[in-house]
């Protein structure tokens, strides 16, 4: 469990508010760059191949190190790692890149009022729901794990690179990501101190990619 009193596990915590972002990024960074761009079935086989050769490579350390478990379904699923339901991210990616033609078609014709709209509300379900919730998934957003969540980070991404100017320096961005990170660290450090019954409900919220402040935090790494 975390030690809030040892400083070891103080730089770990920050370390891990620092990565936690890279998800997030990662698909804000594919809205920023497939938007206006056509779809290319290539691509998506290209993630495929590279979903299927890790699959055959992981379950085949597995096979090696315990052939008892060894059968055929999972020989099968092994080369369908879609099926097999094991991959959320591959899963919730590979859904959003078959309907980013869709979303650029709304970036590309919607005013921007609307746009924003169209982030505002999803993004309140997800990020100011569950806090208003107690930390309760009162509408099954599944904290990130999701296609919809990667909706509204493909969309960000989009709106960003269509109506964000590009900075001629990334020092403000970099400040207030690492202001944020701060601002986590010390919010998890301090609940873990105080070990207050109604405040430990609040804890893991923090460390979601839902919350609020790593969304913040991808936005500004990217």
């Amino acid at each position: 469990a975390y030690d809030s009193g040892t400083a070891g596990n103080i730089i770990a915590l920050f370390l891990q508010t620092a990565v936690y972002p890279a998800v997030n990024c990662f698909v804000l960074n594919s809205g920023y760059l497939l938007t206006g761009k056509s779809f290319r079935l290539s691509r998506l086989l290209q993630i495929w191949i590279t979903a299927v050769f890790w699959s055959v490579v992981i379950q085949c350390a597995f096979f090696i190190a315990d052939p008892s478990v060894i059968s055929l379904g999972k020989i099968l699923f092994m080369f369908l790692p879609v099926l097999n339901g094991r991959y959320w991210f591959l899963n919730a990616y590979i859904v959003m890149t078959l309907v980013s033609p869709f979303l650029n078609h709304l970036l590309n014709t919607l005013p921007r009022w609307k746009i924003r709209a169209l982030l505002l509300v999803p993004a309140a379900v997800f990020c100011i729901v569950p806090v208003l919730a107690l930390n309760n998934d009162v509408f099954s957003t599944q904290n990130g794990y999701s296609f919809p969540w990667f909706l509204i980070l493909y969309l960000t991404g989009g709106y960003i690179k269509k109506y964000g100017s590009r900075p001629q320096k990334g020092y403000p961005f970099l400040i207030a990501y690492l202001m944020l990170c701060l601002f986590q660290l010390i919010l998890i450090a301090g609940i873990d101190l105080i070990a207050v019954d109604a405040l430990l409900a609040y804890r893991n919220m923090f460390m979601k990619y839902t919350s609020v402040l790593i969304y913040g935090e991808a936005i500004c790494l990217l």
